[in-house]
Parts: structure tokens; C-alpha cells; sequence
């Protein structure tokens, strides 16, 4: 009997933990985090390299500012709207505006966190809705 409860506790225990937003079992980044810099600047530049050609590439993020959490809200998803500088090869002594979200369980299997990102001007295909408006959409409310 004992062994019962016991496996009973466990599953309770289990079925209480995938309730749990991901931050509470491991590591959802801030807006300035290294490892967030570091998947912006090398998704980004690998996909001009790949498929655009035009040259431009980031070197460095700076002035990262987060404007809104969103937590269980609408959506059980936690998420961080962010804007920063991107300082890019072509224009070295201007910065580009760049803002990006990350997203808490949206890794590989709901596992880890996720960062999408524009750039006003380099959204070719317009993916983000033209000047960026979906990421920037927490900044128009």
C-alpha cells in the first residue's frame, strides 16, 4: 500500500510540474543576455550570407531596453519584447534599430527559449509585417 501512495505522489507531482512555466525548471534570458546577442548576430548573418547577398552583417548589439513582459496572459507562453542598436558592417557609425522577442518553451520540444528579431529595412520578405510591426507591436499599444 505505502508503495501506492507513493506512485500516486509522483504522478500528482509530475502532472503539477508541466503546469509550471519553463523559468521555474531552468533559464528564460533577459533582453541583454550574451546567449540572446550571440543567436541574433549568427542567425542574422547567416541568413544574408545564405540567401540575400547584400553583404550586410551585424558586429555588435548594444542599449537593449525591455518594454514589456508578457506573463499568463492570454497565452500560458512567457515573452519578452525587446529593442536594441544593432551596429552593422555597412553603416559602421549609425546604428539600426532591432527588436526581438523571447519566447520561454518554444525551444526544440517545448524545451529551452527562442528569439525572433528584424531590422527595420532588412525584413526582405517581409516576414514580420513591414517595418517590423509584429515585434513592434507592444511598443504601438
Amino acid at each position: 500500500m505505502p508503495r501506492a501512495i507513493c506512485m500516486f505522489c509522483l504522478l500528482t507531482a509530475l502532472l503539477l510540474a508541466s503546469y509550471l512555466p519553463a523559468s521555474a525548471f531552468g533559464w528564460f534570458p533577459p533582453c541583454g543576455s550574451p546567449e540572446v546577442h550571440a543567436s541574433i548576430i549568427s542567425r542574422f548573418n547567416a541568413a544574408y550570407t545564405r540567401a540575400i547577398h547584400d553583404g550586410a552583417s551585424i558586429r555588435n548589439i548594444s542599449g537593449d531596453r525591455e518594454h514589456v513582459y508578457e506573463a499568463f496572459g492570454r497565452s500560458p507562453i512567457l515573452r519578452r519584447y525587446c529593442k536594441a542598436e544593432a551596429w552593422m558592417n555597412h553603416r559602421p557609425h549609425k546604428p539600426h534599430r532591432l527588436y526581438y522577442r523571447i519566447e520561454e518553451r518554444m525551444g526544440l520540444a517545448g524545451i529551452g527559449w527562442k528569439v525572433e528579431f528584424c531590422v527595420p529595412g532588412h525584413d526582405n520578405w517581409r516576414v514580420f509585417n513591414g517595418d517590423c510591426r509584429v515585434l513592434r507591436k507592444p511598443y504601438l499599444r
